[in-house]
């Protein structure tokens, strides 16, 4: 995997930060400093617009774009580097089925297990697949941990299943729709528990 993100996401290619398996305590934020590794010392935020500065290209170690601190250059210590990086991933897919239109349900569109994101520089559509599952489960991780992100992306589906189960239940015992809503939004922010 770590081969796959070094060709695939060339801001992670000459440092290990972004690493599987990830094991930082918690996520930096920007107005911190790196706290380890070759950019020790340095800002874990870089200010800059909101167009891509010229003739600076990759800076090793930071990925650019929209965070927490506006726009810049996210250290990949701190969590929006790595809601970035997932929110590139998934703005390249392409349709891997081969046919250019498929049928999905009454609405004849693409059946969304056939839209990955774009393989390039030899990798393959598992590759991809596996850095959108990583990136996906770190851009909602409470740390800057993989074992942390892992569990907090099962804790998180598995609170939006109950969500949806009590949702339904609620339904059909004749609450109102009004009622039926405010409900499942308890449930889904852990307000309401069973």
């Amino acid at each position: 995997m770590n081969c796959a993100m070094k060709i695939y996401l060339p801001e992670t290619k000459n440092n290990t930060y972004a690493d599987f398996p990830m094991n930082n305590p918690r996520w930096y934020k920007g107005n911190e400093k790196i706290p380890h590794g070759p950019l020790k010392g340095k800002p874990c935020f870089i200010k800059t617009g909101n167009t891509l500065p010229d003739n600076i290209g990759v800076k090793d170690g930071y990925v650019w774009g929209p965070g927490e601190y506006s726009w810049g250059y996210y250290s990949l210590v701190t969590k929006s580097a790595h809601s970035i990086l997932y929110a590139r991933i998934l703005s390249n897919k392409v349709t891997i089925s081969g046919e250019g239109d498929g049928c999905f349900g009454c609405f004849k569109a693409r059946d969304p297990r056939t839209v990955m994101p774009k393989p390039t520089n030899g990798l393959t559509k598992d590759d991809m697949d596996d850095l959108r599952v990583l990136f996906h489960a770190r851009s909602g991780a409470t740390k800057g941990h993989d074992g942390v992100a892992m569990s907090d992306q099962h804790e998180e589906a598995t609170n939006t299943a109950q969500a949806y189960y009590k949702y339904d239940n609620f339904a059909g015992q004749g609450f109102a729709a009004g009622d039926v809503k405010m409900i499942k939004d308890g449930i889904r922010n852990n307000v309401i528990i069973r």
